[in-house]
C-alpha cells in the first residue's frame, strides 16, 4: 500500500527529503534531493519508482480489463442461445453436453446452473429450464449425436412428467416408478423400446443424476444423464461405476452414461426474439415475452 502511494504521488509530483526533514512535495520543479545522497543517486531512484508507478498503472489496467471479460463471459447471453425451428415449433437451447469432452469434477447436479449462465462456447452446460417457464405450457426437445430427436410435453396431469418437470425446473430430487406412460413424440430416429413410465433425478456416486425409462433401471431408457442408475442405487452388471455423461436417446438394451455421446435439450420457445437485436449490454429472454438487464439493473 505505501508503494502504491508512494508510486501515486510520483506521478504527479517531485519531492525533497533532507535528513530528518518531513517530505516536501514540490510541483515540476526538476529536482529530487534524498539526504546525504548526491542527485545523482536521487535521480537514478526517482527514476526506478517512477518505472514502478508506471508498472502498477499497468496492472491496474489489465486487472480491469479480466474483470470486465470475465464480466462479459458470466453475463447471460441468451440472445446467442442456439435456436432452431423444428417440427413446427421454436426451440432454445438450454442444456448440453459435447461428446468427447473430460466430464468435469466440479459437477456435482446435471442441473446445477440457472438458464442464462452458460458461456455458449463451452463443451458442457448442466442448466435448469427458465424459471419464467410454465408447466401448462412448456415442451422439451432432445437431439443426440445418433441423430435421434424426440419431443415431450409436461403435464401436471401425468406424474411422471410433472416429476420431469420438478426436476427440470425447479431442481427437486424425485422417484415416480411405473407410473403413467410419458412417450415421447419422435421426429427423427428411433422409438423406444419399452414405455417410459419411471422417473428419477436423485444423487449417484457423488452426482445428482437424471434417468427416464421403463423401470428406473439403466436399460431401455431415453434420458440418462450423469452416472448410471437402478433403483435406490447402482447396478455394475448395467454400467460401470464412476463413470459419467450422457445416453443416446435410443438405448436398444442396458447402457449407461459415457462421454461418447453428445446431447443437446431444447425447451419451446414460440417468443419472437429471433427477430429482436439486443442493445448492447441487454439480453432477449425468450420464452418469456420480456427485456431483462444483463446484470439485472
Amino acid at each position: 500500500m505505501l508503494l502504491v502511494t508512494l508510486a501515486q504521488i510520483l506521478l504527479s509530483s517531485t519531492f525533497v527529503v533532507n535528513a530528518g526533514i518531513p517530505p516536501v512535495f514540490m510541483k515540476n520543479e526538476g529536482m529530487v534531493c534524498f539526504g546525504g545522497k548526491s542527485n545523482e543517486d536521487s535521480v537514478n531512484l526517482f527514476n526506478r519508482l517512477y518505472g514502478l508507478a508506471d508498472s502498477l498503472d499497468k496492472i491496474n489496467q489489465a486487472i480491469a480489463n479480466i474483470r470486465n471479460t470475465v464480466s462479459e463471459m458470466s453475463c447471460p447471453r441468451t440472445c446467442e442461445t442456439d435456436v432452431i425451428s423444428l417440427d413446427g415449433a421454436r426451440w432454445r437451447l438450454f442444456w448440453w453436453y459435447k461428446k468427447g469432452s473430460t466430464w468435469p469434477t466440479t459437477v456435482t447436479d446435471v442441473l446445477q446452473d440457472n438458464f442464462g449462465s452458460c458461456f455458449t462456447g463451452t463443451p458442457y452446460c448442466f442448466s435448469k429450464l427458465p424459471s419464467q417457464l410454465t408447466e401448462a405450457t412448456a415442451e422439451l426437445l432432445a437431439k443426440d449425436s445418433n441423430g435421434n430427436i424426440l419431443r415431450w410435453k409436461f403435464s401436471h396431469q401425468n406424474n411422471v412428467a410433472h416429476a420431469a418437470w420438478n426436476a427440470f425446473h425447479d431442481g427437486k430430487q424425485v422417484k415416480v416408478y411405473n407410473g403413467k406412460n410419458w412417450n415421447p413424440r419422435v421426429i427423427k430416429g428411433k422409438a423406444p423400446k419399452q414405455s417410459q413410465d419411471s422417473f428419477m433425478y436423485r444423487v449417484q456416486h457423488g452426482v445428482k443424476s437424471l434417468l427416464l425409462d421403463d423401470d428406473t433401471c439403466d436399460c431401455l431408457s431415453t434420458l440418462s444423464i450423469g452416472h448410471g442408475m437402478c433403483g435406490n442405487s447402482h447396478s455394475t452388471g448395467h454400467s460401470k461405476a464412476n463413470v459419467y455423461g450422457v445416453e443416446s436417446l435410443y438405448d436398444s438394451h442396458c447402457h449407461g452414461p459415457t462421454t461418447s455421446n453428445s446431447l443437446f435439450l431444447y425447451f419451446r420457445d414460440d417468443d419472437d426474439c429471433i427477430n429482436v437485436k439486443c442493445r448492447t449490454g441487454k439480453q432477449c429472454v425468450d420464452g418469456i415475452g420480456k427485456y431483462a438487464a444483463c446484470n439485472n439493473d
